[in-house]
């Protein structure tokens, strides 16, 4: 699964043949579907989709996630979009365990602001929190957003840059699992 594939395959045999376990996600109103997702292991995964046109906000969001290669998938309960009127574009979906993920979804932009929303997940994906409001917390707002990783549940780090508004690239770090917030 690649940017802008709406496909999940996979294989047994080092490549030579593949097989489709797409989750049954709805086709979008409109654009293509594109989506992301966290491969832990052989067995286990979570994807995301989204509409190829970004400007298509959903009326429910849901997270898919299997533990048996794609044999079967269970959806997540909706994600939080209350408030969320520019755009939806999911981008990272990373998980420290199999109980404890995050998703960061870029939601608007402006004047050298990238807004996001970061979800946090710690019953495999079942429910997901909300934990960042993209037009409340203005530090972690600025500048765009281009990595997550959360290597422990507690310990994570996203990266950005100001795309040369501002030198150098930022690092928002949290040691608590929740949300990123020195830098």
């Amino acid at each position: 699964m690649g940017e802008g594939s709406d496909h999940v395959l996979t294989t047994a045999d080092g490549g030579q043949t593949w097989r489709d376990v797409t989750p049954p996600e709805p086709a979008p109103k409109e654009g293509n579907l594109a989506a992301q997702g966290y491969f832990a292991d052989a067995g286990a995964a979570w994807v995301i989709y989204h509409s190829q046109n970004e400007m298509v906000i959903p009326a429910a969001a849901l997270v898919w996630r299997t533990q048996d290669s794609g044999q079967t998938w269970q959806p997540s309960l909706p994600l939080d979009l209350q408030g969320l009127n520019e755009f939806y574009s999911p981008s990272d979906l990373v998980f420290a365990d199999s109980q404890n993920g995050w998703l960061l979804v870029h939601v608007g932009a402006g004047m050298s602001h990238d807004y996001v929303a970061l979800f946090r997940t710690q019953d495999g994906g079942q429910t997901w929190a909300r934990l960042l409001d993209p037009y409340g917390d203005s530090g972690i707002q600025s500048c765009q957003k281009n990595g997550l990783v959360f290597p422990t549940a507690q310990n994570g780090w996203l990266t950005g840059d100001c795309g040369g508004v501002m030198a150098g690239a930022f690092l928002f770090q949290t040691a608590d699992g929740d949300r990123p917030g020195s830098q």
